[in-house]
């Protein structure tokens, strides 16, 4: 392993810069791509080495980066360790990227094309709050972020038995609902991939999640922060743990009219008399 960083660069040119893959295992970072294009946004996007790359974000005024599902990626450190102000998908609170990355101090994010776009203009219109969030992410990199840092903590985890506390599983409010459902695991994995799949394929999937349904099962699934995720009316909320990240982006269906809405994804048991509408669904229909 090797690090690739760069001179800090003060004056930038007001351009958007992106590096990384665009094919189809992407279909939203190309969507997202054209779409800059199309509006006539000073976009430059290309493939290249990681030393090309960190010439192109230190010198361009915004980095734009998009995960391929959600996922923390390297690429977003490699922005930071270049000086360049990163611009990435928000992720959800589960991946641990807010408290890391701290989005609006050391970078900010989007969540939708729009979104994307005004901040994009924002910046651009501004950018010494871009050149300012930028500074403060590389001097951090630096002094907490770099590789060797992360090394450090491997090796006293392993020969001392020490750990931070933000990395260990029991830092994550879904700690013991998981563990408690560890004999569903093979049930959890099926539907989480599924739901997974259709999150890396479309915008904002609509999914909805029977009342019979383990709860657990609504908890692995916030991982996925563009998920449109529903309950059924009479889905025992209380037995999710009580925590704001995890109730906020959950909604209950209206009772008068689910069962005649168009879903992505349902997940139901196979007994469950949501199974006898006989609704055709887009993609897999997870019983379980």
């Amino acid at each position: 392993m090797y690090v690739v960083t760069h001179e800090w660069v003060e004056t930038r040119e007001n351009r958007i810069a992106f590096l990384g893959q665009i094919g189809g295992f992407h279909p939203r970072r190309s969507f997202l791509i054209n779409a800059l294009r199309e509006a006539g946004l000073p976009l430059i996007a290309k493939s290249g080495t990681r030393e090309e790359g960190a010439h192109l974000f230190a010198h361009s005024l915004i980095s734009f980066n998009c995960s391929l599902n959600g996922d923390i990626n390297l690429r977003n450190l490699e922005i930071i360790s270049a000086g360049g102000f990163l611009l990435t998908d928000r992720l959800s609170f589960a991946s641990g990227f807010d408290e890391y990355l701290v989005p609006g101090l050391y970078c900010d994010t989007y969540n939708s094309y729009s979104e994307l776009v005004e901040k994009i203009k924002f910046y651009l219109e501004n950018p010494e709050s871009a050149i300012e969030i930028a500074k403060r992410a590389y001097e951090k990199f630096f002094t907490d972020w770099h590789p060797k840092y992360r090394m450090a903590d491997l090796m006293n985890w392993i020969f001392n038995g020490e750990l931070p506390d933000f990395y260990a599983a029991k830092s994550d409010p879904r700690f013991l609902i998981s563990t408690s459902s560890r004999d569903l695991i093979n049930t959890r994995l099926a539907i989480y991939e599924s739901a997974q799949e259709l999150h890396r394929l479309q915008e904002q999937p609509k999914v909805l999640v029977g009342r019979n349904c383990p709860p657990v099962i609504v908890a692995d699934l916030l991982d996925l922060q563009r998920l449109d995720l529903y309950v059924e009316p009479g889905f025992p909320l209380s037995d999710l743990p009580s925590d704001g990240k995890i109730l906020s982006r959950l909604h209950v269906a209206n009772i008068n009219s689910y069962v005649k809405e168009k879903w992505d994804l349902l997940i139901v048991k196979t007994d469950d008399q949501l199974t006898k509408f006989g609704f055709v669904f887009p993609l897999d229909l997870s019983l379980f």
